[in-house]
């Protein structure tokens, strides 16, 4: 793999996970200090895969975390309700904040991936 072939899509994130973990951990290392890889292959394989990891959805990569998360929160209200019978407006509290955080993680990350994105 030259420096020109980075992989897109699917094949993207399936060569990714095939790297040893402790490139792919050595990789990462690297990206948050802003650096890239030595290594044009594992470099090109990783900005393929930050492509295609951003490129997906906010609702297909973060579904799961705001299901579980959303449990939580009304799992808390409930708990609060019955110890303290707080009101309704207690629950649109919970999920605001929960749906503020997660835009507030996708802006964030997709910003780094666009920094690191221009240093290759």
């Amino acid at each position: 793999m030259t420096d020109a072939e980075i992989p897109t899509g699917r094949q993207a994130a399936r060569a990714w996970k095939h790297l040893d973990a402790g490139v792919r951990k050595d990789a990462w290392r690297r990206a948050r200090q802003g650096l890239g890889h030595p290594d044009p292959a594992v470099a090109a394989l990783a900005v393929g895969w930050a492509r295609y990891t951003l490129s997906r959805s906010f609702a297909v990569r973060y579904a799961g975390r705001m299901f579980v998360g959303l449990i939580v929160a009304l799992g808390g209200v409930a708990l609060l309700n019955r110890v303290g019978s707080p009101e309704s407006f207690l629950y649109v509290n919970a999920v605001t904040v929960f749906v503020v955080g997660g835009i507030v993680t996708y802006t964030m990350a997709r910003r780094e991936a666009e920094r690191l994105e221009g240093q290759i």
